[in-house]
């Protein structure tokens, strides 16, 4: 019983690893979807889209009457104490009284604005106007942010080769170094063509860095733009 509980924590642990450490892959189909949906330019946008909406149903709005009420209630109370009064030299007991009125009060308004110097007309063309203008600044939103992502995709892709052609390159220099290093000890070539050759390989090492630098950054940019996770792999 042991031993399968301990076979099935492992499995577990096996699939988690796997899981987190697999690659997915992106096309540029999806990379664009993705963008259109995630990324912060393109949200904004649809905000303002949503924003400025509002702002036309409000100037709409002003055409429509008002409908007003209010209502009020009101208690006093009083208290007197019990006493004697003196009329006409008379003693005259009077009671403790208590005393309690409560009012109410409503009021109900219809307002309705028949001209206000064309202000309604000029909010409700003002409001219209930004709304349009929101709606074609998002539209040129999106298509900017698909050609970023299409350059951005396809600039990760180029990085990608030219890292493959610098391996390629440090590769054959390599290679080269050997044989040259293996003439120079059989005296077929000189030691300053040895050290040319490994200023050659470093030389090549140094264009492998640079190139895996670029590639990696182009594909944290393409991550950042689309508005993916930057703590996951992609391909």
């Amino acid at each position: 019983m042991r031993f399968k509980k301990h076979t099935i924590l492992t499995i577990a642990l096996l699939q988690a690893v796997l899981a987190y450490g697999q690659v997915k892959t992106i096309t540029l189909d999806q990379a664009r979807q993705i963008a259109l949906e995630q990324n912060l330019s393109v949200v904004q946008s649809q905000n303002n889209i949503q924003s400025a909406q509002g702002e036309v149903l409000a100037a709409t709005g002003n055409y429509l009457p008002t409908l007003s009420a209010s209502a009020g209630w009101n208690r006093t109370q009083s208290d007197q104490a019990a006493g004697v009064r003196y009329i006409d030299g008379f003693s005259i007991d009077v009671p403790a009284q208590f005393t309690v009125s409560n009012s109410f009060s409503s009021r109900l308004s219809l307002n309705y604005t028949i001209f206000d110097g064309f202000s309604r007309e000029a909010n409700l063309n003002r409001a219209s106007s930004n709304s349009v203008s929101t709606e074609q600044t998002a539209a040129r939103t999106r298509q900017f942010v698909v050609f970023q992502v299409e350059a951005g995709y396809l600039n990760v892709l180029r990085n990608e080769q030219l890292v493959k052609v610098s391996e390629e390159n440090l590769k054959r220099d390599n290679r080269q170094l050997e044989r040259i290093t293996e003439s120079n000890r059989v005296g077929a070539s000189s030691l300053a063509d040895v050290y040319r050759q490994q200023s050659q390989v470093a030389t090549d090492e140094l264009n492998l860095i640079r190139a895996q630098n670029n590639f990696n950054k182009s594909k944290a940019d393409l991550q950042s733009l689309i508005g993916l996770d930057l703590m996951e792999e992609y391909s």
